[in-house]
């Protein structure tokens, strides 16, 4: 074949797809999410006398974290070749980790009478969102390997690296997506002030993080013109933020008036 006749992809279009990628995940991650409120709101005696959510889902969180911050160091130190391709190993490495710890917190509701195939709604919801997450980790690890293994051959060397870019896109993504779908699990079981604290945290710290995390990418690209992008993390985080605060209020009053009713009867 002649390779001066081989057609190039326009630039940017491995950016496009991405977000395009993101975008059509996240309406799926959003409908699951809304018809998870909807079940919840019909179900008032959700996960009542049912066993707790692993503590391993709180691990779960805290790996999808480094891998999300290996991978963006990782494009980021791209010229420092050696210490990108650990990185790029490294992140590899964790992607698995979680799947593994995933799969220990599966096992965990398993033992306690919980399997996926438990007739209670709790158990489907929680196996079909954490499922469903786990599937897109797999997808990732599987991207990840092809990234991994084109580094390592030098493919990312000079240039931009939208391999390694689009991977650490994606796992911000499903980073943020874990953080959506296990506060959501978590505030509304029986552990709404749990899951309160949990979100009313997440705004805390997120919204510094973000701030700090999006001007320094901004400074560094030199493009401002992605301003609008850091107005909606943040605008979201506050969202997270109102939520868990609703949850707290709605818990306060729940318990206020289960107190008060016996008393009025007697």
């Amino acid at each position: 074949m002649n390779t001066s006749r081989q057609q190039t992809l326009p630039q940017g279009t491995n950016a496009l797809g991405m977000s395009f990628l993101m975008a059509t995940l996240g309406m799926l991650f959003g409908a699951l999410l809304v018809a998870y409120w909807i079940v919840r709101g019909k179900n008032p005696e959700w996960g009542s006398g049912l066993p707790a959510m692993p503590f391993g889902m709180w691990g779960a969180g805290a790996v999808l974290v480094c891998l999300s911050a290996v991978a963006e160091v990782a494009w980021r130190k791209r010229s420092a070749s050696a210490l990108s391709r650990l990185l790029s190993v490294s992140a590899l490495v964790l992607s698995v980790v979680f799947l593994a710890v995933q799969y220990w917190n599966w096992a965990e509701m398993t033992a306690a009478d919980l399997p996926p195939n438990a007739a209670n709604l709790y158990a489907f919801t929680f196996y079909t969102l954490t499922g469903l997450h786990a599937l897109h980790v797999i997808a990732g690890v599987v991207y990840q390997i092809v990234v991994t293994r084109r580094h390592r051959a030098g493919a990312f060397d000079h240039g931009t690296a939208p391999g390694l870019r689009n991977a650490a896109k994606y796992w911000h993504f499903l980073l943020f997506t874990w953080v959506i779908l296990f506060g959501s699990m978590l505030a509304s079981a029986d552990h709404a002030e749990g899951g309160a604290i949990f979100f009313l945290w997440v705004g805390r710290l997120g919204g510094p993080l973000l701030l700090m995390a999006l001007g320094a990418a901004m400074k560094s690209s030199g493009d401002r013109r992605n301003l609008w992008l850091l107005r909606a993390f943040l605008s979201t985080v506050l969202i997270i933020a109102g939520h868990g605060v609703a949850f707290s209020i709605r818990s306060a009053v729940a318990e206020a008036l289960r107190t008060a009713i016996p008393m009025v009867s007697s």
